[in-house]
């Protein structure tokens, strides 16, 4: 079984988020009775290209569940039926700039390339010895956040973390806000939030150790080709904690919309309840006036 909250389409994480409190607020406080919990996020790293990074949460309904997969791309690579073609256009641009005995200014950058930040449920976790989806090539298993059974966030949580991450930086920036900034930013952000408990799983891999700072460095080789970008361990705290911030005045202002319609789907549910008792209290009414009606008759027949 499907539900509203279940991207089984590749969605904008902006739009995910409408249609997820669109259809919360709807249902009020029946469909409140019934959320999706998140119980783990896993942090993913491809180790070809340019290193593609992305989530995949594991989420819950009841005994059903879900895997949805998280991630930052250029506008259209994640679209793409390969989506190495939206790399390898990073790695022409990154090449450009190295090579480039001009300054660019990032600022330039950033206002060509729009951010795609989108979800998409998946069959099953990512396989670490295979392809994931053409394009991937093998990945690595880098972080596993899980979060204690009393203090779950709701997939619609996660849903407004990955939103406000996006509206924090909407463009797509090379050498700053790429996939490896919007997978680190999501993960963290939650984790303070819900008091998640990360673990990490990965140290090295064929081309050396994983390193990860927002500022990118190029590695020049194998003919001159820029082979990826590495990240340094460190996120800027002022922007985890100017997004955590957002995230949790959206919380405050999305629980307080749909309490509000759940109470009006409340008083709906009473009114209702009250109609229907007086429906049947008219019904009985009705049942005694005709059982007079027939004694009256026969009364009469019997004169």
């Amino acid at each position: 079984m499907t539900y509203p909250e279940i991207p089984v389409y590749r969605i904008p994480v902006s739009a995910w988020l409408d249609q997820v409190s669109h259809h919360y607020k709807k249902q009020g406080a029946h469909l409140l009775q019934h959320q999706i919990n998140v119980t783990q996020i896993h942090h993913y790293k491809c180790t070809s290209g340019t290193e593609h990074e992305f989530l995949v949460a594991e989420v819950v309904r009841k005994k059903e569940k879900f895997l949805i997969r998280i991630e930052r791309c250029r506008q259209s690579a994640c679209n793409s039926t390969d989506a190495t073609d939206g790399i390898s256009a990073q790695n022409r641009e990154l090449l450009a700039l190295s090579m480039s005995s001009s300054p660019i200014s990032p600022d330039t950058i950033s206002r060509r390339i729009l951010a795609d930040d989108s979800a998409i449920l998946i069959d099953s976790w990512p396989n670490l010895s295979n392809k994931l989806e053409k394009g991937d090539g093998s990945v690595h298993l880098i972080y596993i956040l899980s979060f204690a059974e009393n203090n779950r966030p709701t997939l619609l949580d996660l849903i407004i973390v990955a939103e406000c991450t996006h509206n924090y930086s909407q463009n797509y920036f090379l050498l700053g806000k790429q996939c490896f900034w919007f997978a680190v930013v999501v993960l963290k952000v939650i984790k303070n939030i819900y008091r998640g408990s990360l673990m990490s799983t990965f140290t090295k891999h064929t081309h050396g150790e994983h390193v990860s700072n927002m500022e990118a460095v190029a590695t020049a080789n194998n003919g001159g080709m820029i082979r990826a970008i590495r990240i340094q361990n460190q996120t800027p705290v002022h922007e985890l904690t100017a997004i955590q911030v957002t995230v949790q005045t959206k919380q405050t202002q999305m629980n307080a919309d749909i309490g509000a319609a759940a109470r009006q789907w409340e008083t709906l549910k009473n009114a209702e309840s009250m109609l229907d008792t007086l429906k049947r209290e008219l019904q009985q009414e009705q049942e005694k006036n005709q059982a007079l009606q027939r004694q009256l008759a026969g009364v009469a027949s019997n004169q």
